[in-house]
Parts: C-alpha cells; sequence; structure tokens
C-alpha cells in the first residue's frame, strides 16, 4: 500500500503510474511551475496560484498532502530538488525526508535534541553533492550560539548527514558569519543561502548571504546584498523556479509599509548579481508580507505572494489582495505557520539504507567520536552555567545529554515571572507621557490630585493612585514597573514600560489621511516596540540573555487600540467609519505580538477595549433625552459598547488564531471590559455607593464632566473619597476600579484561558485598603 495520498485526483492517478522515463520531467516541471507547497496548522498542502487576464487571481488548493510515516505534526518544512525535509513538532528525535510525488520518504534518527522551553534552536537545510551522473543528497543542521561579550559562553556545532551512509559528520568550521537561529535558508541548484551578517560585530543587520556548499562541505565568503538593511528591516530568501534566488526586504518603520525585492541574474557560491524586481509601498501596513518565512515569486506577472496570517499577493502600481482560498469543503485551513515554498515534483528516488543495515548509524570514526563527546560535555556545561536554579539545571542536563530525547510533556501553567514588560496607552503609563513632554505643556497627570491616595504626588500615572498593573506588579511579588523614557537610572530588570498616554495601535500618519486628527502624543504601538528593541542591548546583553529575559517575562500588549477609536469619534466620525478602523487595530496588534514571540515571549497578556459606552467624557458627548439608547441597568450607552463588543469579538479571535499557531506559548485574553461592566451593573456590591457614571475629579453637568476644565487644572473640584467612585477624571478610573479589574483577572474569571497564578504565592487581597473579598456569580 502506497505511503502517501493526495486528495488531489489528477496527481494521485500520475502518481500511480509505473514508470517515468527521464524525458517526462521537463513537461512534469512546465506543468507545476506555479505549485508550491504550504503549511497551515501544521499539515502540507499542494497549492497552485491561477491567473487571470484582467482579473485578480485565485489560490486553489489542490489537495492535502498526508503520509503514514508522518503521524506527528510537522513543525517546518523546507524543500530542495523536489523533496521536503519535515522537522516534527512533538518529537525531537529525528526528522523525515518525503518526496510526495513517489511517495517515498526516509527517516534520519538525530544524534541528540537541544530545545529549551519546547523551542527548536537548530537550523535545518538540504541540499546535495552534484556528481555528474547522479546526485548524493545530504541534510544539514547546526546550533550557533553567539555571544559577542560573552565568548566563553559561545557554542556552535555544525553537522552533516550523508544519504548514501546513513552517517553523521562534525564539520570543522570556523565562522566568518553570523546566521540568526530564526532565519530560514532557501536551497537553489543543490546549495543552501541564507540572510547573514559579519560575526564579531554587535551590528546584527542581514545584509549579506552566505552559501553552504554541500559538495566541499564548506561555507563560502559573504556575498553582499544590493542593499542595506535597516536596524529593524526583515530579510528573507526564497528560490525562483529552483532557478533563480530572490531577496525579499521589508522596511519595518514608522509610517508606510515598504517593500523591496530583488533577484539574482548570476548566482554561485562565490558571487552574486542582482536585478530590482519590485517595490511596494502600502499604506497602513496592513497587507504584509513581513513575518514571513518564504514568499513565492512570478517573474513573468511580476508579483509576490506571502502569508502570515493570510495569504497576500503584491505587484506593480500598488497592486494589493488577499487571497482566497478555493474548495474549502476539506476543513478551515486558515491558521498559518507562515512556512512554505515553491514546488517542482520530482522523479528523485530516496536512497534507503543498505540491506541488512536497519537504518543503523554506521560506526562512528575515532576522530568524529571525539569530537561528538566534546560538543555534548560542553553544551551540558554551557547550559548548566545559563541558570542557577538547581532543577532548571537538571531539566537541561537531560534535554541536552540524552542521545534519544523524549518530547517535553507540558510546562507548568503557572510561572514564576522574573519582570513584566509593558506596551499600551494611558490605562498602563506610569510616567512616560510626562517625561517625554515639553516642561510647558506638562499633562494633567502631572499635577495634583493625580497620584494623591497612593503615591501622595502625581508619578505621570492617569489616576488618583495605581493603576492595573501596579496590582498585577504587587501580586506577582516584583517592583512597579518603571517607565522606560524618563528613568536613566533603572536597569529594568524587574520590568520595563513603553505605554504612553495617548498612544494609538496605528500609526499617526494613517489617521491623519482619514480625517482623525490629534496632538496628545505619536508614539505609537508600533514605535513603542521599536524602543523595546533599540533598548535590549543595554537591558540584557546578548541575544541569547535577552531572549531567556523576554521569556521569563509577563508581557502585556494594550489595552491599545482605544484611541484609534476615541479620536474618531471626539473629532465627530460615525460609528460606521470607527468600525472600519477595526480590522487594522487587530491586525497591528497581531503583527507586535508575532514578533514578540519571535523574539522568545512565552507569556503573553492582551487586554480588551473598555466599555466606552460608561465613559463619563462620552455620555456628556452623547447625552440624549432618547432613553431608548441607555442601558436600563447601567446607564451607558448601548450603541458604544456593542462597538467595544464587536472589538474584542474580533480581537478575541485573532488570539485564538495565534494560540494555534504558537502553541508553545501562552496568550491570554484579558477581559477588561466585562470586569468592568460588571462593577457597572452592581456597583454598590464592589463599595461604590456614588454614581458610578460620574467623574470624581470634574465639573459641571449631569455626570461632573466638563473637556474644557478638566482635571488637573485650576478651579477643578475633586471628590472626597475617590474610594467610592468608578470614574476619576471622565477618561480614566479610580485606584478602586482599577484594583477590581486586576483581582478579576488574577482571582476572577477575566482571564482567558483560565491562568494559574498560584506560584508567586501572594493574596492580592492583602494589599488592599477594604478588606472585601472577590467573589462572582455564575453569569
Amino acid at each position: 500500500m502506497r505511503a502517501v495520498r493526495l486528495t488531489c485526483k489528477e496527481w494521485d492517478t500520475l502518481s500511480k503510474s509505473p514508470i517515468f522515463s527521464k524525458m517526462h520531467a521537463d513537461k512534469i516541471r512546465s506543468e507545476e511551475s506555479m505549485m508550491m507547497i504550504a503549511m497551515i496548522d501544521y499539515n502540507l498542502y499542494l497549492m497552485r496560484v491561477v491567473f487571470f487576464v484582467n482579473e485578480d487571481p485565485l489560490l486553489e488548493r489542490k489537495g492535502k498532502l498526508t503520509c503514514q510515516d508522518i503521524q506527528s505534526k510537522i513543525s517546518q518544512v523546507f524543500h530542495c530538488d523536489g523533496l521536503l525535509l519535515c522537522v516534527l513538532e512533538e518529537d525531537a528525535t529525528k526528522v523525515i525526508v518525503w518526496n510526495p510525488y513517489w511517495g517515498q520518504t526516509k527517516s534520519i534518527d538525530c544524534r541528540y535534541s537541544h530545545r529549551p522551553y519546547r523551542w527548536d534552536r537548530f537550523t535545518y537545510a538540504l541540499g546535495y553533492e552534484d556528481k555528474g551522473s547522479c546526485r548524493s543528497y545530504k541534510f544539514l543542521r547546526f546550533i550557533d550560539k553567539y555571544y559577542y561579550k560573552s565568548p566563553i559562553d559561545q557554542f556552535l556545532w555544525y553537522e552533516i548527514y550523508d544519504f548514501e551512509s546513513s552517517t553523521w559528520k562534525t564539520l570543522d568550521v570556523t565562522p566568518h558569519w553570523r546566521i540568526l537561529f530564526c532565519q530560514r535558508g532557501a536551497s537553489l541548484k543543490g546549495n543552501t543561502y541564507w540572510p547573514a551578517s559579519q560575526r564579531n560585530t554587535t551590528d546584527v543587520r542581514d545584509d549579506h548571504i552566505i552559501c553552504f556548499d554541500y559538495t566541499s562541505e564548506s561555507f563560502g565568503p559573504l556575498l553582499r546584498l544590493p542593499f542595506d538593511a535597516g536596524e529593524d528591516d526583515y530579510v528573507t530568501l526564497s528560490c525562483v523556479r529552483e532557478e533563480k534566488l530572490a531577496v525579499l526586504l521589508t522596511h519595518n518603520e514608522a509610517g508606510p509599509m515598504e517593500f523591496d525585492i530583488w533577484i539574482t541574474t548570476k548566482i554561485e557560491a562565490d558571487k552574486v548579481s542582482w536585478s530590482k524586481f519590485l517595490r511596494v509601498e502600502t499604506e497602513t501596513g496592513f497587507f504584509a508580507l513581513v513575518n514571513c518565512d518564504s514568499f513565492f515569486i512570478d517573474e513573468e506577472k511580476k508579483v509576490a505572494m506571502g502569508y502570515h496570517s493570510t495569504f497576500n499577493i503584491v505587484g506593480e502600481v500598488g497592486y494589493l489582495k488577499k487571497l482566497e482560498l478555493v474548495e474549502r469543503a476539506g476543513g478551515d485551513i486558515g491558521y498559518c505557520r507562515s512556512n512554505g515554498c515553491s514546488y517542482v515534483p520530482s522523479l528523485v528516488q530516496i536512497k534507503q539504507s543498505a540491506a541488512g543495515g536497519g537504518g543503523e548509524r554506521k560506526r562512528q570514526s575515532d576522530l568524529e567520536k571525539q569530537r561528538y563527546d566534546q560538543n555534548m560535555s560542553r553544551l551540558a556545561a554551557i547550559e548548566n552555567r545559563s541558570t542557577s536554579h538547581p532543577s532548571k539545571k537538571l531539566k537541561n542536563f537531560f534535554l541536552i545529554t540524552l542521545l534519544t530525547t523524549a518530547a517535553v510533556t507540558s510546562e507548568q501553567q503557572c510561572r514564576n515571572f522574573k519582570s513584566i514588560i509593558i506596551f499600551g496607552d494611558s490605562i498602563t503609563d506610569t510616567g512616560n507621557l510626562l517625561h517625554l513632554s515639553d516642561l510647558n505643556n506638562l499633562p494633567q497627570s502631572a499635577f495634583p490630585p493625580y497620584g494623591e491616595t497612593f503615591f501622595h504626588v502625581p508619578t505621570g500615572r492617569f489616576s488618583n493612585g495605581r493603576l492595573i498593573i501596579d496590582f498585577i506588579a504587587e501580586f506577582l511579588r516584583l517592583p512597579y514597573v518603571p517607565p522606560y523614557f524618563g528613568s536613566p537610572n533603572e536597569s529594568f530588570q524587574k520590568g520595563v514600560n513603553f505605554a504612553v498616554a495617548g498612544a494609538t495601535a496605528l500609526e499617526r500618519s494613517f489617521l491623519d489621511s482619514r480625517g482623525i486628527h490629534y496632538a496628545y502624543t505619536n508614539v505609537s504601538l508600533g514605535v513603542q516596540l521599536k524602543s523595546f528593541k533599540k533598548s535590549l542591548p543595554n537591558i540584557c546583553g546578548s541575544p541569547s540573555d535577552c531572549r531567556e529575559m523576554i521569556g521569563d517575562a509577563l508581557i502585556i500588549v494594550g489595552e491599545i487600540g482605544g484611541n484609534d477609536y476615541n479620536y474618531g469619534l471626539l473629532v465627530g466620525k460615525s460609528i460606521e467609519e470607527i468600525k472600519e478602523l477595526v480590522p487594522l487595530v487587530i491586525s497591528t496588534i497581531s503583527s507586535v505580538i508575532t514578533e514578540l514571540v519571535h523574539m522568545g515571549g512565552r507569556t503573553i497578556m492582551v487586554p480588551t477595549d473598555l466599555p466606552i459606552g460608561c465613559w463619563t467624557s462620552f455620555l456628556t458627548q452623547y447625552q440624549t433625552s432618547n432613553q431608548e439608547e441607555y442601558n436600563p441597568l447601567t446607564g451607558c450607552l448601548n450603541w458604544l459598547n456593542e462597538f467595544v463588543e464587536h472589538h474584542n469579538k474580533e480581537l478575541q479571535e485573532e488570539l485564538n488564531r495565534l494560540q494555534k499557531l504558537y502553541p508553545h506559548v501562552t496568550i491570554l485574553y484579558a477581559d477588561y471590559y466585562n470586569a468592568l461592566l460588571h462593577i457597572f451593573q452592581e456597583p454598590a456590591r464592589f463599595g461604590f455607593v456614588n454614581r458610578p457614571l460620574s467623574a470624581c475629579c470634574g465639573t459641571g453637568g449631569p455626570y461632573n464632566f466638563n473637556n474644557g476644565s478638566q482635571c488637573g487644572t485650576k478651579g477643578v473640584d475633586c471628590c472626597t473619597d475617590p474610594s467610592k467612585y468608578v470614574h476619576w477624571d471622565g477618561f480614566h478610573l479610580t485606584e478602586s476600579a482599577y484594583r477590581w479589574v486586576a483581582m478579576g483577572l488574577l482571582e476572577g474569571p477575566y482571564t482567558l484561558p483560565a491562568f494559574d497564578w498560584s506560584c508567586p504565592g501572594f493574596d492580592i487581597k492583602n494589599r488592599t485598603s477594604s478588606g472585601r473579598q472577590y467573589s462572582f456569580s455564575s453569569r
């Protein structure tokens, strides 16, 4: 029985033919030149891009590739000469080489495994030695941990597997290059190319490529790319019909997203020349080839396609198109692992192990055995030095020294976080806007009565005391998270806050183009992420240390996006116009989460938007005598809260998609909306005996709010007991309200999925002044 079944009937019938002579190969390659293999939700699919004259292209799913020899999920796939190298998600002991056309596979046992925190640190590649009459296929994998500031902790191990001899060999290399372990190579004409940079420098910008030659089993010189990559730019390689190399440069800066693509006019192991193929500049960055591990080029149609969360195609004259899949009857395959390649079917027969060998490795030479033992000892020593916790040392030791390593079963749900990293707006700003402001134009939070309840002086927080994140820090037994701006003497070892009051998810230039003008701040979510990246050398030093720091942190992305909508409403935009921003905001948040995951993030909390229909400022702005617009229980504006619920639904769906995409990461949906709505529904239960919709600090009108005389300005009064109020200044909440929200996240039902915070062993009620117990009735 065949090992492979393809749901595409055309190819299945074709592949059952007993013999194909060499004369058929060119015909097959020509007919299938538009094919690609896409890995989506751990499965492989054969697809074809279909172009029409004067019509938008379609993406046709030809079928799902299945193989009896591959029962585990596929986490990565690499292509060379019609062969697929499949890395398994749950089995670190082997990889599978597969020719889907013939249905042949070869299982290659790995000599050791190294997946700290279940993160695969290997770089993989497949290629061949051209012997004229035949091709000898080889599999390369390596670990190259480079620490510029700590040479003693440097570790590298390059090894190659020969299909003919079924043996491993350690390569004797002294790298003058640096290949980031997250970079994928592109195999072309038997060799593999990677984006790379000079080794002995702190500059990690990929402004070169480097080639591995499988015939000489060596790396060539660094070859200059046709551009100077910026610090935050992305460089990705791909192949064009297995004839040329293509390079994608994504400019990842504030403002419009820009893509530049070059293709080779000449390519050899030691020389390369390039020609500009395509330049695309998008208005919003919503259509992104960024973060794609690979992309697809069609020279004749002058288009490029990549996929991250959706399949996107870009072309000349600003052409941008999201491709929809044809024939979805086989089920939803919308969860994409951003992995794939162009594909050309191959008549290559995979060489199996010699008869009687049983697939076992041949006896190693004395030199190879010595190199293997030395590398294993070296790796164990480095891993043991990386942490002082005995249990971690033991865990790492077993992970790297077992020749056959079982997949890690599961991680503790609770984690002893070492720091908190924060992005967002005024709901989480602990002083950034204050320090970024001109002394002659300070924000309200710089003046009393801000900060009076707990800190007794203004700190830049937009409340009378602590914020939600302050209570989370207390709960985790961490210090209050300092603002990044204006804290020159802070080491930020226990946390760093990049949130800026007034910040938006989308770029200011884009909102301006939509007629949404504001002058509060220009620090968008993207700018905050860029500041974080630039701060890393000072906070954590080497890339490996930074990755560990990020992995051990609780990362909070938000609340963010609310101001994008708020500013639009404040300038008079209709709710229909505001709804058009929702997918753009969600996409921006998703892109930032994805980048943080790629940087090593393991626990990311993403808050919802807030119930602005209950906000004092909007209740004042949209005050009406039509009682049908108000919720009879809360007094909140129904239409505004319904809009927020729409945003939150879209956000939750995107987070669910990301969670499936990155199962090794915990992505927490922090339901600020319902935690607060519960307070507005039953204010007395939470101790808010005064009007829950009125501001504590303000003046005038039914809600004690006047946009022209805001809290912190002369003549504006403050209530005597803020703990009895939900609203502080009309835009923000009191410390008491924020405390209840934090308790709802940490001890109540408003964190999804349910997260075990018990590791720190601390009760947030110990730090509250009320002493009340927090309990929830079923809802």
